[in-house]
C-alpha cells in the first residue's frame, strides 16, 4: 500500500514538473530552431509557447519568419502584426512589406514601402 502511494505521488510530480516550462526554454529553443532554419519545428513549438500563455516580440517575429519561409504569408502577417506590438524593427517592416505583397494585399504592403525610401 506505501508502495503504491509513494509510486502514485512520484508520477504527480513528474507530471507537474512537465507541464511547467519556463519562458525562457520556449526563447532558446526557438532561437535554436531560428538560427538552424528548422521552420517547421519552429511553428509547432511557438504553438506549444503560446498554448502555455507565453507571448513576446521574439516569439512572434521567429513564428512570423518560420511562417514566410514557409510560404504562409497570412500566417506570417498575423505573427508579425502580433510583434508590432511589441516592437518595430527595419527587418520587421521588411518581413511585414513583402508578407503583403506576396499575399496580395498590395495596399497595405505600400504603406510598409515607404520606410524603404532614402
Amino acid at each position: 500500500m506505501k508502495f503504491t502511494l509513494i509510486i502514485i505521488l512520484l508520477f504527480s510530480i513528474n507530471l507537474i514538473a512537465q507541464d511547467s516550462v519556463s519562458y525562457s526554454y520556449y526563447d532558446k529553443k526557438t532561437y535554436d530552431l531560428y538560427l538552424a532554419e528548422n521552420w517547421k519545428e519552429l511553428i509547432s513549438t511557438t504553438k506549444q509557447a503560446f498554448k502555455s500563455n507565453y507571448n513576446s516580440y521574439y516569439l512572434q517575429m521567429r513564428a512570423g519568419i518560420a511562417y514566410y519561409n514557409q510560404k504562409n504569408y497570412v500566417k506570417a502577417i498575423k505573427h508579425l502584426e502580433k510583434a508590432r506590438e511589441y516592437n518595430i524593427t527595419p527587418s520587421h517592416r521588411e518581413y511585414l512589406y513583402y508578407s503583403y505583397l506576396y499575399s496580395g494585399y498590395t495596399y497595405k504592403a505600400d504603406y510598409y514601402f515607404n520606410f524603404f525610401r532614402l
